[in-house]
């Protein structure tokens, strides 16, 4: 059920709204500002493809410039660049994640945020990272969950 409809004192967020709106595939979305991903959509490489976690969202994940208008324009922009894929992280701001039901939410926005944690704690040791090799042509391997 599609609910975007009531009477409200106050406009939803238009990005969530936007996205539920002009993407028929999306029946959920949540934008958020949880630690580790809103770290790492500050960074310049984003998530990095370090560990096995990383790879399920890897290929979902798009990167958009925060936009502090939250406006119509900044919806559309939003929408266009996830191009059908699942995350935006938001430079300098937070996530938004969008999928076909809550289940799908949660599960990407803990494997993006596990992700998250698991390559900060890893840049803290100061060494040099091995991620997996993105121009293999067994990447990503054939078990990533494609939700």
């Amino acid at each position: 059920m599609r609910v975007l409809e009531g009477r409200s004192t106050t406009r939803p967020v238009a990005q969530a709204g936007g996205v539920l709106q002009l993407r028929d595939d999306v029946n959920c979305v949540l934008h958020t500002h949880i630690p580790a991903s809103t770290v790492a959509a500050t960074l310049e490489d984003g998530l990095m493809p370090v560990i096995q976690h990383a790879l399920i969202v890897f290929n979902q994940i798009v990167y958009v410039d925060c936009d502090i208008g939250n406006d119509d324009d900044a919806v559309r922009d939003i929408v266009n660049k996830m191009n059908g894929k699942k995350i935006a992280m938001i430079r300098n701001h937070g996530i938004l994640v969008a999928a076909g039901s809550v289940a799908g939410i949660l599960f990407l926005t803990i494997t993006l945020e596990y992700a998250c944690k698991c390559q900060l704690s890893a840049l803290q040791t100061g060494q040099n990272l091995l991620p997996f090799d993105t121009a293999s042509p067994h990447f990503p391997p054939p078990f990533v969950a494609r939700r």
